[in-house]
C-alpha cells in the first residue's frame, strides 16, 4: 500500500484565505492609486481598479497552493492534479456548455419559486455592460476567461477540495470546496438576487468539483470554467 507522505492540512486553508485576502488588498491599493493619479477621483465601478485588484486575487489563488504543495507535498501536479491532456479541450468545451445549461436552469427555477424574473436578477458580472474602451475590455476579458479559470480551480477544486478529501472524504471535499467557492462570488446584492445568483454559482461549483475528481486532473475543468465564462463575458460585453 502506498503511504501518503504529504504534510499538508486543513491549516493551509485556514492560512489560504487571509493570503489571498492580503493579494486582493495589495491590488486594491494599487488600483485606487492608479485610479486616483489618471482620473483624480475614484468610483465603485472604476474598471482599473477591478482589474488590478482582482489580478492580484487571482494571483494569490494561484500561488499559495504552489507554495503549500512545493513546501510540504509533492507540487501542483501530484497534489492538486494540476495535469492537462489535449483531450481535455474537446472534453470541456462539451461539458462547459452542459454547465452553461444547468445552472441556468437551476437559477431559473430558483427564480421561478421566488416569484421573479430571472433575467432582472442581479449578477456578478453586471460591470461589464458600461462602455470600458477597448484596453480596458481586453484587460477584462482575460481576467474573466483565463485569469480566474486557472487560479480559482487551482484553489477551489485543487488546494481545497484535495485537503478537505484528505480529512473527510471526497463527497465533503466537493461540498465544502463548492460552498466557499460560491461564498466568494456575493457581489452585494439582495436576499432574492443573492440566492438566484448562488444557485447559479453552487451550480457549477458542484458540478466542476466532480469533472475534478471523476477525471483526476483539473484540466477539464479549466476548459470548462474556461467556456462558461467566455461566454458570460461575451454575452454581458456585447449585449
Amino acid at each position: 500500500m502506498e503511504t501518503d507522505t504529504t504534510r499538508w492540512g486543513m491549516g493551509d486553508i485556514f492560512l489560504g484565505i487571509p493570503y489571498v485576502i492580503l493579494f486582493l488588498g495589495a491590488g486594491s491599493v494599487w488600483g485606487l492609486l492608479i485610479e486616483f493619479s489618471l482620473n483624480g477621483d475614484v468610483s465603485e465601478t472604476a474598471v482599473g481598479l477591478i482589474i488590478i485588484s482582482t489580478v492580484f486575487s487571482q494571483a494569490g489563488m494561484a500561488t499559495w497552493p504552489a507554495v503549500v504543495s512545493g513546501w510540504k507535498g509533492h507540487g501542483v501536479g501530484p497534489d492538486w492534479r494540476l495535469r492537462f491532456t489535449w483531450v481535455d479541450l474537446p472534453i470541456g468545451f462539451g461539458l462547459g456548455l452542459a454547465v452553461l445549461v444547468a445552472s441556468g436552469v437551476v437559477s431559473a427555477a430558483v427564480a421561478a419559486a421566488l416569484g421573479v424574473d430571472v433575467t432582472e436578477a442581479a449578477g456578478n458580472t453586471d460591470f461589464l455592460r458600461e462602455d470600458h474602451g477597448v484596453l480596458a475590455l481586453l484587460g477584462l476579458g482575460f481576467m474573466v476567461c483565463i485569469g480566474a479559470p486557472v487560479a480559482e480551480e487551482i484553489f477551489f477544486r485543487g488546494l481545497i477540495l484535495r485537503t478537505v478529501a484528505k480529512r473527510w472524504g471526497t463527497t465533503v471535499g466537493v461540498v465544502i470546496s463548492t460552498v466557499l467557492f460560491t461564498v466568494i462570488h456575493f457581489v452585494g446584492a439582495g436576499l432574492t438576487d443573492t440566492l438566484i445568483l448562488f444557485a447559479a454559482i453552487g451550480t457549477v461549483g458542484a458540478l466542476l468539483g466532480v469533472v475534478a475528481v471523476f477525471f483526476d486532473r483539473l484540466g477539464p475543468a479549466i476548459v470548462i470554467h474556461m467556456v462558461f465564462n467566455s461566454i458570460a463575458f461575451l454575452v454581458n460585453s456585447f449585449s
